[in-house]
């Protein structure tokens, strides 16, 4: 038994060892370069120049067509381009080519994602570089290049020089990163994964600093984290706190998905005084509060203030991700709270997913919305602001001066005899003359008079004026 576990570790380890020389580093640039290059690199290493080098990179690209793009490799130093690339095997889980002549050792940068720049702003509507023309490259394959084998054994095949040594892969900036939520998983992995958890249905929990973005894939990230029933996370009170739920449609489609809250109370524990005797009823250990949740995906408020629940469907390999807002008022006391979270699909068994939230006895003044990675602002999707006739914080109510002038807040109007605004000043006026409403026939202008204004409504975020044009034909009522 001993030896056996003693084997495990060690298969284990290898196994680790392993996976860390075959993956690349992935992390954003030290320094932005040129935007005409792309966003994204490979940062290389070539030991021993000569006519031709090899590259074997796992690049896990969730783009469908990685290979319909223009490849540059520039030597670092100088800044030259390569001159030849040769594309032997280009998928979206690896790329295996050679490219040259490379006269010197050193660090080289392979740009795999150029694009058309576009001067200035607006809508952008140009695209990546096609691949290099025949005068540029070689193009062939090897069906020998089926399996991934070890850089020397590589070496000997393509004939090359050398194997340039892949660093790191980079993006230009933090926005432009695909790391971690869209570096996919290999399909081996996935086999593997559906072998080693059979379930039909899989759930991935993820904090709300990595959304989840693929709906046709898994990301790599889920691989080493494996599935999970079971989803821990920090808030601060009165923070509006955000997590997620990736369902992952293993082996079946997915129809009618619901997400039920079975028990809005959650549990707090503290800690034990030392003078309280194990089960006694003055401890004071659990004390049970009541937090709301909601589920943005199956439940929310329309834009009419509406309240609405809908179901889901998944194609099977699909992923949905589940978003989850928990309301964590400013009195909470610190501590651990715990709740379950039922999901529900026709024909599927149903699963439930616990979560524990740690409060912190910190205070988030303005409930996360100024820090977008916080994602608390979801909670606006449900906002009922502005739906009644009271004007919507910071903003005082409407005054109305006389007939013919109303302000708000930022906003002072002039109205004229016909109903329209003759001016309308916030910090300096803004009409360069009346609005007016000209009706004409094939053969005149038509002229109205104007009723007096009339009152219709009035409250702190309302106010309602009827007029009354009229002519020898027409009757027309304005409301303002």
């Amino acid at each position: 038994m001993k030896k056996a576990f003693l084997l495990s570790i060690m298969l284990l380890f290898f196994m680790a060892q392993l996976w860390a020389q075959h993956l690349p580093i992935w992390q954003v640039a030290s320094e932005t370069w040129p935007e005409g290059f792309g966003n994204h690199r490979a940062v290389l290493q070539v030991d021993k120049p000569g006519k031709w080098i090899g590259l074997d990179l796992q690049w896990r690209r969730h783009d469908p067509h990685p290979d319909s793009k223009r490849f540059l490799i520039v030597e670092a130093a100088t800044g030259d381009t390569i001159k030849y690339v040769n594309r032997r095997s280009v998928n979206q889980e690896q790329c295996q080519l050679t490219f040259g002549p490379v006269e010197r050792p050193g660090t080289y940068y392979f740009y795999y994602l150029p694009y058309v720049m576009q001067e200035g702003w607006g809508f952008y509507h140009y695209g990546y570089l096609r691949p290099e023309t025949r005068s540029e490259a070689k193009r062939s394959g090897d069906p020998d290049l089926s399996g991934r084998r070890a850089a020397k054994s590589l070496a000997v095949r393509w004939g090359v020089n050398s194997m340039a040594r892949v660093l790191r892969i980079e993006s230009r900036t933090q926005f432009d990163s695909f790391y971690p939520m869209e570096v996919i998983a290999l399909a081996e992995e996935l086999d593997t994964l559906r072998v080693n958890h059979p379930e039909p249905v899989l759930f991935f929990t993820e904090d709300r600093e990595n959304p989840i973005r693929m709906k046709d894939a898994l990301p790599m990230k889920w691989i080493q984290d494996g599935p999970s029933d079971h989803f821990q996370g920090s808030a601060l009170r009165n923070e509006y706190y955000v997590f997620q739920i990736g369902v992952y449609a293993a082996s079946t489609a997915i129809q009618n998905l619901r997400v039920l809250f079975p028990n809005r109370k959650f549990s707090v524990f503290s800690e034990i005084p030392a003078s309280a005797e194990k089960g006694s009823s003055g401890d004071n250990r659990i004390k049970e509060e009541k937090f709301e949740i909601t589920c943005f995906n199956t439940e929310g408020v329309d834009p009419f203030g509406i309240p609405f629940s809908k179901r889901l469907a998944i194609e099977q390999g699909g992923v949905q991700a589940l978003w989850f807002g928990l309301d964590i008022p400013e009195d909470t006391e610190p501590g651990e709270y715990s709740g379950v979270i039922e999901i529900k699909a026709q024909g599927l068994p149903t699963n439930k997913i616990q979560y524990t939230i740690e409060v912190m006895d910190s205070v988030l003044a303005d409930r996360g919305d100024s820090e977008t990675w916080r994602h608390s602002r979801l909670r606006w999707l449900n906002s009922t602001a502005g739906l009644n006739d009271e004007p919507v914080v910071p903003y005082g109510p409407i005054k109305q001066i006389n007939p013919r002038e109303s302000h708000t807040s930022t906003t002072a109007i002039e109205w004229a005899a016909s109903g329209f605004p003759q001016q309308i000043t916030t910090h300096t006026p803004i009409l360069a003359a009346p609005v007016e409403l000209v009706m004409k026939t094939s053969t005149e202008k038509l002229n109205f008079s104007y009723s007096a204004g009339v009152q219709k409504a009035s409250s702190p975020g309302k106010l309602e004026w009827e007029h009354i044009w009229t002519n020898d034909t027409i009757d027309i009522k304005l409301f303002n």
